[in-house]
């Protein structure tokens, strides 16, 4: 599926020889990117694009020692990992701070923890307007990509590699269920089938039954005429 090649080229690797050394970790093989993970409000896509930025591309494992003996083999590249242990999914949805970017994103418990310190502004004008009881740490960012805090700003204008990356994965979520809905149904008419054809095989049984016993009742009857004409 295009979908499926347009989202893999923009989470790959920019250097073949570092997806190749990721790939052959054992624990990140198979790992899924932070970006499929997140299931983000709709609207709020491009803002959570831009404050995790090349943190999308994050690969999960189970634990970070398990990096120890091979980082050193890393031929080139930058790479960001995650312990998933302590990143599981919200079993009940978006529970972050309402307010903040964590409310608009189901996913990794520490991603969340990070996104609580970003407030939603639903305009650049508003959130220009509420900067200035930000506190250092805190920040601002709008549906459209405007990150801000009290002195900086950063506009995500769909330019970068990742722009589009979290409503692709929505969408191929979206599909991926819909397929799975349309496999269980085609399982459903199979087996619907096959036990049509059961019938349809004990009905043809059936008839030729009756049918042997149609011939065998018309030739007990032209045995009997055949004798009354005799007589």
């Amino acid at each position: 599926m295009w979908l499926e090649a347009l989202q893999k080229a923009a989470l790959r690797e920019k250097n073949p020889r570092t997806g190749a050394w990721r790939e052959a970790l054992p624990p990140a093989a198979g790992r899924p990117r932070l970006a499929e993970m997140l299931d983000v409000s709709a609207g709020w896509e491009r803002a959570v694009e831009t404050v995790l930025g090349d943190y999308l591309e994050a690969v999960g494992i189970e634990q970070l020692e398990q990096l120890e003996a091979a980082l050193p083999q890393l031929p080139i590249g930058q790479l960001t990992f995650f312990e998933q242990g302590s990143g599981a999914a919200d079993a009940d949805g978006a529970a972050g701070i309402e307010g903040t970017l964590a409310a608009q994103v189901r996913g990794p418990a520490l991603v969340r923890r990070l996104l609580e310190r970003v407030h939603t502004a639903d305009s650049l004008a508003q959130a220009l307007q509420r900067r200035a009881g930000l506190d250092e740490a805190a920040s601002l960012v709008t549906p459209a990509g405007e990150w801000l805090g009290r002195g900086w700003l950063r506009v995500n204008r769909g330019g970068d590699v990742h722009a589009g990356v979290l409503e692709r994965e929505h969408r191929l979520k979206g599909l991926r269920e819909r397929c799975t809905v349309a496999d269980e149904r085609v399982g459903e008419l199979e087996r619907e089938i096959v036990a049509i054809r059961a019938q349809v095989g004990a009905a043809e049984q059936h008839r030729d039954r009756l049918q042997g016993s149609i011939q065998e009742a018309q030739r007990e009857h032209a045995e009997l005429r055949s004798r009354l004409e005799a007589h």
